[in-house]
């Protein structure tokens, strides 16, 4: 008796058909568009508040430098002519509270006692710790991008993306430029910027903002000291409308209005005056998220409630 042959059987297919990639592919791409939008809104919420903290953090500086300076806080922007090179020096606020955020590096030759450009002799001192993850370079939102006069500075070594209030006083009216005595000059500005101060040796002081004690800062749970800025130096027009009477700007302008409205928007190219997207810090060490609108009336107190 022969034996019968074995019946063949079909050998097991293997991989996908072009169909069912194409399936997986569009499952995959769909997934992608739900997910994207919620991943970046979440980066983006990370930011905002890794920015906020920051704020707080310079914040309880300015309180450490009122510690170690007689009550008082530093100023904008001190400028001033010196006997010896460099004969033009220039301090800033990220200068004076350096110190308090600064360990000692033995590459800059950095010493927390000192902080960045303790002599004076660079404005952009500041740049040396510009990748660095300091606090003082401290929003991750931060582009890098200035805007002066609607022309784009890029990545600039002299701005660090915030910038301190300028008006301590507003909306007191304080003299702007002369010499001499400080006097009211009825203009509402509430700030004290390039006044110069002639000494016996003819050396000519020039500042923005001035050395006032903390106390001096009034109400300092709604006023501004350091924010979100396209420049190392704030400036706000006296009078909110500047955005009302025209379009929505699509960047921020320093001669005008220097707080970065658009850092931490939705859409970085429309926004909302009433839209929280700027980050500011108050002179109580509180910080939180205004609209351009909110953060113009916690500079210049000039904006109707």
């Amino acid at each position: 008796m022969s034996k019968s042959k074995p019946e063949l059987t079909p050998s097991r297919r293997c991989g996908f058909t072009l169909v069912e990639l194409l399936v997986v592919i569009g499952i995959i791409a769909l997934l992608i568009s739900i997910l994207l939008p919620a991943l970046n809104s979440a980066r983006r919420g990370a930011q905002k508040t890794q920015c906020l903290s920051n704020l707080r953090q310079i914040a309880v500086g300015y309180n450490f430098y009122a510690g170690d300076n007689q009550g008082f806080w530093p100023m904008a922007t001190h400028q001033w002519v010196s006997a010896v090179a460099p004969t033009a020096r220039d301090k800033r606020w990220v200068h004076f509270i350096s110190k308090y955020f600064i360990t000692f590096d033995p590459e800059t030759n950095l010493k927390s006692n000192q902080g960045i450009n303790f002599e004076g002799r660079s404005p952009s001192a500041h740049s040396l710790i510009k990748d660095s993850g300091n606090v003082l370079w401290g929003c991750p939102s931060w582009d890098r991008i200035g805007w002066v006069g609607g022309v784009a500075t890029v990545d600039s070594p002299f701005h660090n993306g915030f910038s301190m209030n300028i008006y301590p006083e507003a909306p007191n009216a304080i003299v702007t430029t002369g010499t001499g005595t400080p006097a009211n000059n009825g203009s509402g500005g509430g700030q004290r910027t390039n006044w110069a101060i002639r000494f016996a040796s003819g050396s000519v002081t020039q500042t923005s903002g001035w050395y006032l004690k903390q106390t001096q800062w009034r109400r300092p749970g709604q006023r501004a000291l350091v924010m979100d800025s396209v420049h190392i130096n704030t400036s706000v027009t006296p009078v909110w409308p500047w955005w009302g009477t025209g379009p929505e700007p699509t960047v921020p302008n320093a001669s005008i209005f220097s707080p970065d409205f658009n850092r931490h928007s939705k859409n970085k190219r429309s926004v909302s005056q009433q839209a929280a997207s700027i980050n500011v810090a108050m002179c109580d060490s509180s910080a939180s998220t205004l609209s351009a609108k909110e953060t113009h009336r916690a500079i210049r107190f000039t904006t109707p409630d």
